[in-house]
């Protein structure tokens, strides 16, 4: 069985899912890259636009559940590129997407009155909403719940994005 392989670039295209999927899982091409926390800001934001994409396209698919979990990665890695910029320092180790925003200074006036419940509610489906045990948290996410979640990221990403100018 060919190992798991991902095309190399781009780090992230608008081609279909299913067309990704198929090329990632038979291409034997260069092995899958990570993003290293000493990526620029630049890498960290693009990646984040590439996973907040990707949640909608599973959300779309029925796949709430993955959606959720790419809503708070998509998140989490706008946060690192705004920690990235300001600091110029790798950003923490860390998927505490409200940890991270402490972390960083925020454009205020852009920023969601509402941005420590959104945090907060991105940080209850991260990961662990691929588990089905319910002991990990609030459960499963459904597609309202995704929904929603995805509502969060693209409105904290949003108000990011002035950060890095």
């Amino acid at each position: 069985m060919p190992r798991l392989r991902r095309p190399s670039p781009p780090m992230c295209s608008t081609a279909s899912l299913r067309g990704f999927w198929s090329v990632l899982l038979t291409s034997s091409t260069a092995p899958m890259s990570t993003i290293h926390l000493d990526a620029s800001a630049d890498t960290w934001w693009r990646q984040a636009q590439c996973d907040l994409r990707a949640a909608e396209h599973l959300l779309q698919g029925g796949f709430a559940r993955h959606a959720a979990v790419l809503a708070h990665l998509a998140v989490e890695k706008a946060l690192k590129a705004v920690y990235r910029h300001q600091h110029e320092a790798p950003p923490p180790a860390s998927h505490d997407v409200a940890y991270l925003a402490g972390q960083i200074d925020w454009p205020e006036k852009n920023a969601p009155h509402d941005r420590a419940r959104m945090l907060d509610a991105l940080g209850d489906h991260g990961v662990v909403a691929l588990y089905t045990d319910q002991a990990f948290g609030p459960g499963v996410p459904n597609d309202a719940t995704a929904r929603a979640r995805l509502a969060d990221a693209h409105m904290l990403i949003q108000a990011l994005a002035p950060a890095l100018a």
